[in-house]
């Protein structure tokens, strides 16, 4: 279960969800697609660099499917489950 535990007000780009017991910070665009389509990416900073993260966003924003963002820009063609691991490189709920 992803959720948002806090963000700033509009003027600032950032906000933070907690899932699985982790706080991870994502963006407005990110925030945007939780909060209108419950879709969102969680992705580790230690896997994707911040333009990364914003061009998968912007591509799930366009109606492509997860599995087709996956294999455009991730080395592996997956999507993880929620009970993501260490190697995991994308999350999409």
């Amino acid at each position: 279960m992803v959720r948002i535990v806090r963000h700033n007000d509009e003027s600032v780009r950032e906000g933070y969800i907690r899932n699985v017991g982790k706080e991870v910070k994502l963006f407005t665009s990110a925030l945007e697609a939780f909060q209108c389509n419950n879709r969102i990416v969680v992705a580790q900073r230690k896997h994707l660099g911040d333009f990364l993260r914003g061009r998968i966003i912007g591509r799930l924003k366009c109606g492509l499917t997860q599995r087709e963002v996956s294999e455009e820009y991730l080395e592996s063609p997956r999507v993880s489950s929620p009970g993501f691991g260490n190697d995991s490189k994308m999350m999409v709920m």
